[in-house]
């Protein structure tokens, strides 16, 4: 739910013809596309380096708790935040919108850890990866990049083969997101959200 670059923001970048076209880039393939092929598309990077943007909207807040009201966050087009408090059935009561600077450094380090292999593969398998507090009252963190899903939980006590461990970088993911929204939330524009 973050996307943004190190350096020159999510600069375009000139299209060359891949090796799959010919007559002028006029792709020979067939335009079927599979659902695999359309995954990876949300996560394909605009960018070069390990803190390049998603082309897709990345989405995050908690998942779970007995509240009144929670946070949903957003982050597209490489710089623009958007923080959204939805009431206990999921309607909107409140949003605000910053652009976040391509710069930094919980921005970059979350990008970096978005690209991750075992980030991008926790998004592939999706589902809770750690425990399950929520029927206890607790929360899991939840991140969606494009149309994956992965719950990240609480560590996985030891021997308990059913649990599905949360990596360190998408441990290091979940911190970090919520840390930007933190940061962007404590700005005037969002502070009232």
């Amino acid at each position: 739910m973050i996307a943004l670059a190190a350096g020159a923001a999510c600069s375009s970048n000139s299209v060359k013809p891949d090796a799959g076209t010919r007559d002028g880039g006029h792709d020979s393939r067939a335009a079927d596309v599979g659902a695999r092929e359309t995954r990876a598309a949300d996560r394909a990077p605009v960018g070069d380096g390990p803190s390049a943007c998603p082309a897709a909207l990345i989405v995050w807040g908690k998942n779970g708790g007995h509240v009144a009201y929670r946070h949903r966050f957003k982050l597209s087009s490489c710089s623009a935040f958007t923080a959204e408090r939805l009431d206990g059935g999921g309607a909107l009561l409140k949003s605000c919108s910053t652009t976040i600077s391509a710069n930094d450094p919980i921005l970059v380090a979350a990008l970096t850890d978005l690209r991750h292999a075992d980030v991008t593969a926790a998004l592939a398998l999706g589902g809770l990866h750690g425990t399950d507090p929520r029927p206890y009252d607790g929360t899991v963190d939840e991140i969606t990049v494009g149309s994956q899903t992965v719950l990240v939980g609480g560590d996985c006590p030891p021997q308990r083969s059913s649990c599905q461990p949360v990596k360190p970088a998408l441990r290091d993911l979940a911190t970090r997101l919520e840390a930007l929204a933190a940061q962007e939330l404590a700005r005037p524009a969002c502070s009232g959200v």
